[in-house]
This record gives structure tokens, sequence and C-alpha cells, in this order.
């Protein structure tokens, strides 16, 4: 009786039997795309409580005031929200260690492109661009996330 040789794989039975990469990357770019958003509203709101309160050094900053509060509940609802919504559309992948894996590396790209993105817009464009970075972000995480059902 002959056995069949060992599988190359380093995880062995842990292995993935699909191919759910597709599936991963558009998630994870749906949830990048709600970070963006998230991110948007964020600094927009910042930005508006920052002009309406007149505060322009940082070191007269408090910690009751609106735009610090803004930032502080905002800056971790966006990072749960893209991280969030990445982990919801990969639930094909049965292991939550690999879900969550992606959905913190989703968390923190969004992060860093959402800053990026967002600081970009209000540097180039204003209030105006950053504002309108929010449906953008919406409808590109929406294209992305039934892509992503359809990759399932």
């Amino acid at each position: 009786m002959t056995h069949a040789p060992p599988s190359p794989n380093p995880l062995g039975d842990a292995a993935a039997t699909t191919d759910q990469v597709g599936l991963a990357a558009r998630a994870m770019l749906a949830g990048i795309l709600v970070g963006l958003a998230a991110f948007a509203v964020v600094v927009a709101l910042v930005r508006h409580y920052a002009e309406a309160s007149g505060v322009t050094d940082v070191a007269k900053l408090t910690t009751d005031a609106p735009q610090f509060i803004a930032l502080q509940v905002g800056l971790p609802l966006g990072l749960v929200l893209a991280g969030g919504t990445a982990f919801w559309l990969m639930a094909p992948i049965t292991q939550p260690w690999r879900r969550g894996g992606l959905a913190m590396v989703t968390a923190l790209a969004g992060f860093v492109v959402a800053m990026l993105a967002t600081f970009l817009a209000h540097q180039l464009g204003g209030m105006t661009a950053l504002v309108a970075l929010v449906p953008v972000g919406l409808l590109g995480a929406a294209r992305a996330g039934l892509a992503a059902r359809r990759a399932a």
C-alpha cells in the first residue's frame, strides 16, 4: 500500500482548499474605502469645529473641545468600520484568524490611505473636496463589496 506524498504546504491540513485571494482582496478594498469615507467625515468635523471655535493654536486646545472629542471618537470608530467591513465581507473564509488578520491589515491600511487622501483633498480643494470623498468612498466600497460577494 502506498501513501500519498506529504503536502509541500507548511500549513498541512489547515491550508485553504479553495482560492479566496480575490474575495479577500475585494473585501479589503471595500474596507479601505469605508475607512476613507469615515475618516473624511472625521476630518471634516474636526475642521468645522476648529473653524467654529476659532482655536488655531494646538496649545490652547482643551480636551473638552468638540474637535478633540470628534477626533478621539472618530479615529477608533473609523478603524472599527474599516476592519469590520472587511471581516464581514470575508465571511466565506472560515478561519477566523485569517479573517481577523486581514481585517486588521485593512483597518491600518484604510487609516493610512484615508489620512493621505483626506489631507491632500483638503489642501487642494478645501472642505468641498473633503466632503466629496465621502460618497466616493461609500460608492467605491459598495462596488467592491458586491464584487467580493460575487467572488465568494
